[in-house]
């Protein structure tokens, strides 16, 4: 199995599963931070707290698919970043 580094001519630039990754992270931590200052009676969870854990899941799933064309041929992960 090839690692990202062996994939991209720069292991400094992060690859798309990889920056969706980063990104459902920053999600998940904003969701905390609004169940911490919007905190419910009876431990409801607010909203605007979901809504946020929804697209960090979102991204995950997204970035799981990106990591599985990119096993499969890795030239078509460019070609499918064209078309979305």
């Amino acid at each position: 199995m090839t690692t990202d580094a062996m994939r991209r001519p720069s292991s400094l630039m992060p690859t798309p599963a990889q920056t969706l990754r980063a990104f459902a992270d920053e999600l998940e931590a904003q969701a905390i931070r609004f169940d911490l200052l919007l905190w419910r009676d009876r431990g409801e969870r607010s909203t605007a707290a979901e809504t946020y854990r929804m697209a960090a899941s979102l991204a995950r799933q997204k970035a799981h698919r990106y990591e599985r064309m990119a096993e499969q041929n890795p030239n078509q992960l460019g070609e499918a970043q064209q078309h979305e």
